[in-house]
Order: C-alpha cells, then sequence, then structure tokens
C-alpha cells in the first residue's frame, strides 16, 4: 500500500510548484518528492486558474494546516555584512524537531525573508506578511485568536501558533 502522507501546491515566483510530497511504499521506505510542476509563471497561473479560479484571484485548495516560516541565514540592508535568522521561526523548527509527527500533519512552507511575501500575500493577503503564520487547513473547525483574511482562519505570532498547535494537533503545551 502507497500512502501520499503530505502535499502543498503554491503558486510561487517561479510557478506553479508542488512542495514535500512524501510518499510511503509497502517496504516502510519514504520517498521525498518534491517537484517542480511548471517553471514557467504564464504557464503556472494558467493552470492554476483553470483549477482554482474564483473571480479576479486564484483560490488555492490547503487540505492540512499550513506553517509558514522564514527561511534561515538571510540579509537586511538596514544592517549590511550581518546575516540573520528569525528566531521565532527557530523556535517552530525545534518544535517540528521535537514532535516529527508534525511533519505528517502539516504542510511546511519555508520562504525568503524580504517583501513581498508573494506565497502569503496569495493566502491570506498583503496586510499578513509577518511570519511565522499558521494558516487553518480549509475545513478547519473554529480555533481560539484565528483572524480571517481572504476566507481563510491563521493564527499568526509564535505564542498563538504553539497554542494552535499543541489544541489543533495534540502535541503538549508549552511549559508557561
Amino acid at each position: 500500500m502507497t500512502t501520499a502522507v503530505g502535499r502543498l501546491s503554491t503558486l510561487g515566483r517561479k510557478g506553479l510548484v508542488s512542495l514535500g510530497a512524501r510518499v510511503e511504499g509497502e517496504s516502510g521506505r519514504s520517498m521525498i518528492d518534491c517537484a517542480l510542476v511548471s517553471t514557467n509563471l504564464k504557464s503556472g497561473l494558467e493552470q492554476a486558474s483553470r483549477q482554482n479560479s474564483i473571480g479576479q484571484g486564484i483560490v488555492m485548495m490547503v487540505d492540512r494546516d499550513t506553517l509558514i516560516l522564514i527561511k534561515p541565514d538571510f540579509l537586511d540592508p538596514a544592517f549590511p555584512d550581518t546575516r540573520f535568522y528569525c528566531w521565532h521561526c527557530a523556535l517552530l523548527e525545534g518544535v517540528l524537531v521535537s514532535f516529527p509527527e508534525l511533519l505528517t500533519r502539516l504542510n511546511i512552507v519555508r520562504i525568503d525573508w524580504p517583501k513581498p511575501r508573494h506565497e502569503v500575500i496569495q493566502l491570506i493577503g498583503e496586510e499578513n506578511q509577518s511570519l511565522p503564520v499558521l494558516v487553518f487547513a480549509d475545513d478547519a473547525s473554529e480555533q481560539a485568536g484565528a483572524r480571517y483574511s481572504r476566507g481563510r482562519k491563521f493564527v499568526a505570532g509564535k505564542d498563538d501558533i504553539l497554542k494552535a498547535l499543541s489544541s489543533r494537533h495534540s502535541i503538549p503545551a508549552p511549559h508557561p
């Protein structure tokens, strides 16, 4: 029996990309399949529009909660010659390592630091580009502290994300 454990298709600046599909075969081995579906933005837009268009925007179905983090080791022009990481994102990376079952329950998307963050804008709007953010699956029930944008529920900031991961994905709560 082969089981697809996780997949997120996203429309980024380089086109329609399928991220992090993990497939488990009968032998128990796992394969990671990160396939670039289309490197042509126009082709990707046309394909996504045909599949999920509503009005002027492109609507993407999110089949599970999606955690969006900033890739570590970036430069900020305001601080020349200094490399950075987002410590809130690093905290959540540590939670992912500590509770690896989350990797099978969440879509994890790591994006570059500079704004505009097109992947985030597309999901929850330009005004919600601060990261990290946890965007709930389309069929998610109500969540305390959730915000709404573009028809999606989400929580932003490390504390609300940690609470949501505990309540929605059965990991322990952080100690006060």
